[in-house]
Order: structure tokens, then C-alpha cells, then sequence
């Protein structure tokens, strides 16, 4: 089957356009309803810095700004997780800013992630692997 506009819309189950606005109000208020009816007024996010974690970081905020206009106490934690020390800190550091969290926090996981390979290893050496 050749693939037209209107094939690649019915198979993406997508709408032919799209309405920004709406759709950013959309994300919030889920977002928004995923707190209530969790009975959390804490949202972890973890933050890379990329497009992807940077802007659904910035519609947890917003969401969360939201909830507080009503009710205070809401808040949105992003969490970054660099292994040693991340390349690209200052790009996660700009969208951190851009995002503007409630709370920020910052843990090296490569002594944990070290610790469990270094134990993978000695459990592989010391299984019995059959053929």
C-alpha cells in the first residue's frame, strides 16, 4: 500500500493539525489529574536536558502552579541522575532554569551503578551457566 498523508494520519491514529494551545492545556490538566487523584502533592521528574525531559518538565510546573492557585503546597522535584560527571552539565543546568522547579536535586549515580556491575560480574563468575 502506498503510503498517502491520509494513510500515515489514519495509522498514526494523529490529527492532520494541530492545535498548540490546546494541546499544552490538555498535558497540564492530565498531569494535573494524575496528582489529585494520586492524593501526591509531590511530582518527581527525572531531568536530562533534552527536548523531551525539558518540556515535560516545564508542564509539570506549570501543572503545579495551577494546583497552587488553590491549593498550596504542590510541588515538582526535577531530579538529575549524571553518571560521574555529565558532558553536556551546562545544557542541563539552562533547561533546569528554563523548567524553574519547585526543587532541584542532583544524584552521581556511578557509585551505584559501578557497585551493582561490579556485583553482576562476580555473580556471573560464580553462577554455574549450563550449555
Amino acid at each position: 500500500m502506498r503510503m498517502n498523508k491520509q494513510n500515515i494520519i489514519a495509522e498514526m491514529r494523529v490529527l492532520p493539525e494541530i492545535d498548540v494551545e490546546f494541546e499544552i492545556s490538555r498535558r497540564i490538566d492530565f498531569i494535573k489529574q494524575v496528582l489529585l487523584s494520586s492524593h501526591s502533592k509531590t511530582l518527581v521528574l527525572g531531568i536530562s536536558g533534552g527536548i523531551d525531559s525539558t518540556t515535560l518538565g516545564k508542564l509539570a510546573q506549570l501543572a503545579v502552579d495551577q494546583l497552587n492557585q488553590s491549593d498550596d503546597g504542590y510541588r515538582f522535584l526535577a531530579v538529575r541522575l549524571p553518571y560521574d560527571v555529565q558532558a553536556d552539565e551546562q545544557e542541563a543546568q539552562l533547561a533546569l532554569d528554563f523548567i524553574q522547579p519547585s526543587k532541584r536535586l542532583t544524584v552521581n549515580i556511578k557509585p551505584g551503578a559501578d557497585g551493582i556491575h561490579q556485583q553482576t560480574l562476580e555473580a556471573l563468575q560464580n553462577a554455574e551457566l549450563g550449555p
